[in-house]
């Protein structure tokens, strides 16, 4: 049977990882002004490949709110050690459409088979049913752009 972990212990497992990404333990850690870089504003490949009826103030939203999911999945959404790559089309859980991601963000992954940090109920964010529209869109747009 799967081993359950307690919301506490995803919580101090995320803590553990920012604070270990603070203490500049990695030498090849992106430099801050990259970092507040990347956070400030949509990667124009993301924005070309938006898909038809979409709006840029959708996906902006969207990549605010993904900030708290970047502690997993990287900024980029590339991955990291802790969580999968969202940009490209290998999902493990679900299939990768809309309204999967929001599914699996109310949810989260209690048990996840190739990662050793569970995902929390709603990513560890607080959102409302317009923010998680806008985060599955701008997560979907990453996955358009490997």
């Amino acid at each position: 049977m799967p081993r359950q972990f307690p919301e506490y212990v995803c919580l101090t497992l995320t803590f553990a990882v920012l604070l270990a990404g603070c203490e500049g333990g990695s030498s090849d850690a992106p430099p801050a002004e990259q970092v507040a870089e990347q956070v400030e504003s949509v990667d124009p490949e993301v924005l070309r490949a938006l898909p038809p009826g979409v709006s840029v103030e959708s996906v902006e939203q969207g990549r605010e709110l993904f900030v708290t999911c970047s502690v997993c999945h990287g900024f980029d959404g590339r991955g990291t050690q802790l969580g999968p790559s969202l940009r490209d089309t290998t999902w493990i859980h679900i299939t990768g459409t809309e309204q999967e991601i929001i599914q699996i963000t109310r949810s989260g992954v209690p048990s996840p088979e190739q990662y050793p940090a569970p995902m929390p109920v709603m990513g560890g964010g607080r959102y409302t049913d317009q923010e998680l529209q806008a985060l599955a869109t701008y997560i979907v747009a990453l996955g358009r752009v490997p």
